[in-house]
């Protein structure tokens, strides 16, 4: 196997790792047999089941990686009359060439024989040859015809088995779980025998000026809770229970004011006023503190209450716009805030972002500003990891 490998993720290539992380990867189930890997220095790729040595019940595997192929539909059953004519022209060839064969054998024999050196010289010749006559210059020998190659049988493809190597980086594991989580942090304690792991959707938040829950919120704020044993195996809390020490143990999500961040008991949350707060995670005597930051907006949302100039008179010209339709019968959720249209109807926004608000996404509606969200992370967004 190769010394460091790319592999596939919703729709990214992932990389350079080792090739024991990429054992890793797989034997944790992080990349299954159908993952797109090629090697660094390649640009084949192909499923991570081609890879020999990778996956413990694969023995059919034969090389690392081999080449996509595009797809083609299978030959349709010849009829019987051109499966006959078919037949009918290979024996044709077979006897021509056969018969070339005999010719092509035939010439050379006659050829051989032409210049061959008599034998059959008469014994007084020999005798006057003996006596000092010089005796006549022997028949130039024939010229051997070119012999036709004869290709010498391909060596077998060697197997690469994959070679021991220090066990990845727990960190490569971890940001791998984060980014199929879609968190921005994660937050990492040791517990007895598991590994708690705490996903932050957002580490800043933001409240419109006119706030005025539950009518005009903020931003949405989420924890979602993981944890693994020494085998790597993802697990989620049973009913708010995981294992430490064969010991079921409770996780408590709280907030240290209620007033700044609800936290619900689905480690869900709700912005509800501008600040500076920690969530506190309690699992088995042990506590984990996450420092969140809320953010009061320079303007308001709704309608008759907004006005997009006065926000490019405070902030400026965006330094992005997007544009956004969505048609019905879809619906979509694009930076936190939801696109619904009616029956027959469509639904429109363009957002606006400013680098003096990081992470914001204000979405504005011709003459009065709609909603706020949090931008959508790109795929190349490499998540924080934190160990407390």
């Amino acid at each position: 196997m190769a010394n460091t490998w790319y592999y596939e993720t919703m729709g990214e290539e992932i990389g350079p790792i080792s090739s024991a992380e990429l054992k890793k990867l797989a034997d944790t189930n992080v990349i299954d047999r159908d993952t797109i890997v090629r090697p660094a220095n390649e640009t084949t790729r192909g499923p991570a089941y081609r890879l020999k040595g990778l996956f413990a019940d694969d023995n059919n595997a034969t090389q690392p990686v081999v080449p996509a192929v595009p797809m083609v539909q299978p030959a349709r059953p010849l009829s019987p009359l051109k499966a006959s004519r078919r037949k009918l022209d290979a024996l044709t060839l077979t006897l021509a060439g056969g018969l070339c064969f005999f010719t092509f054998t035939t010439i050379l024999l006659v050829i051989l024989l032409i210049n061959r050196p008599s034998d059959s010289t008469p014994l007084a010749a020999t005798n006057q040859s003996q006596a000092g006559t010089p005796s006549p210059e022997p028949a130039a020998a024939a010229t051997p015809l070119p012999q036709p190659k004869v290709e010498q049988p391909k060596a077998p493809p060697v197997e690469i088995e994959a070679e021991p190597s220090p066990a990845p980086s727990p960190d490569v594991f971890i940001a791998e779980i984060a980014k199929r989580m879609g968190v921005e942090t994660m937050f990492v304690k040791e517990i007895g025998d598991i590994t708690l792991l705490i996903g932050v959707e957002q580490m800043r938040g933001y409240v419109p000026k006119n706030y005025n829950y539950p009518l005009k919120t903020g931003t949405e704020i989420g924890f979602d809770v993981r944890f693994f044993t020494a085998d790597k195996s993802v697990q989620e809390p049973s009913a708010g229970f995981i294992p430490i020490n064969g010991k079921p143990e409770q996780v408590k999500v709280s907030s240290s004011d209620q007033s700044l961040i609800e936290v619900f008991d689905d480690g869900s949350a709700g912005v509800r006023g501008a600040g500076n707060v920690v969530v506190y995670v309690e699992c088995a005597g042990t506590r984990l503190s996450i420092p969140i930051q809320i953010v009061t907006t320079p303007f308001s949302i709704g309608y008759g209450e907004s006005d997009p100039k006065q926000i490019i008179a405070t902030l400026g010209i965006p330094q992005r716009k997007q544009s956004y339709v969505v048609r019905w019968p879809k619906s979509e959720i694009i930076d936190q805030m939801y696109y619904g249209p009616d029956a027959g109807s469509q639904e429109v926004g363009e957002h606006w972002e400013y680098d003096k608000l990081p992470g914001l996404a204000i979405r504005v509606i011709g003459s009065f500003v709609k909603d706020i969200g949090m931008r959508d992370r790109p795929p190349s967004f490499i998540p924080q990891i934190i160990r407390q």
